[in-house]
């Protein structure tokens, strides 16, 4: 079954380009090899641990589970699609900001999380950082979520490019005093 959401989690990625139109397949999977697209990856854990990601990569530790990860457990406690704390990926990605949705079955069994990630790096350079909305007099820019709190801020991007090792728990975000 996991197997036949490849065609669904590449027209994801590939459609997730800033540039999208209907007829421009054979032009976003180029931006996608030459540029990267705003959807770095897609992946799912299920309930019985079995990890899924495309593109497929390399790479995790033995002990890796997903039903250990903050964008698993956050997305377990919410109905629908949402933003998840940002991670440092273990991919090397910097800090990564998630999309969630948890999978029920029956009974509202929880199945699993399907997720994609999108890097601060591109949060900031593409949405943050637009010459439109450049002012002198702004220090700081965030995205915040509904309670008020930092999840992304336009000076994390300094030092970004870290590889991180596997650990359990989200970054604790807070604005600049």
């Amino acid at each position: 079954i996991l197997y036949g959401l490849r065609r669904d989690f590449r027209e994801i990625l590939l459609f997730s380009s800033l540039d999208f139109k209907e007829d421009s397949l054979g032009k976003l999977q180029t931006v996608a090899v030459e540029q990267g697209l705003p959807i770095k990856w897609l992946y799912m854990g299920t309930a019985s641990g079995i990890f899924v990601s495309y593109p497929g990569k390399g790479g995790y530790p033995p002990e890796y589970d997903p039903r250990k990860r903050p964008w698993y457990k956050e997305a377990l406690a919410k109905k629908d699609v949402s933003w998840g704390a940002p991670y440092f990926d273990i991919q090397g990605q910097g800090i990564v900001l998630p999309c969630t949705h948890n999978l029920r079955g029956d009974q509202d069994k929880a199945l699993g999380v399907v997720a994609f990630d999108v890097t601060l790096d591109f949060l900031v350079r593409e949405l943050m950082n637009r010459t439109d909305s450049k002012r002198e007099d702004v220090l700081e820019k965030c995205i915040l979520d509904p309670e008020g709190c930092v999840l992304i801020s336009s000076k994390q991007l300094k030092g970004n490019n870290q590889k991180a090792k596997l650990t359990d728990s989200a970054l604790d975000l807070k604005p600049d005093a």
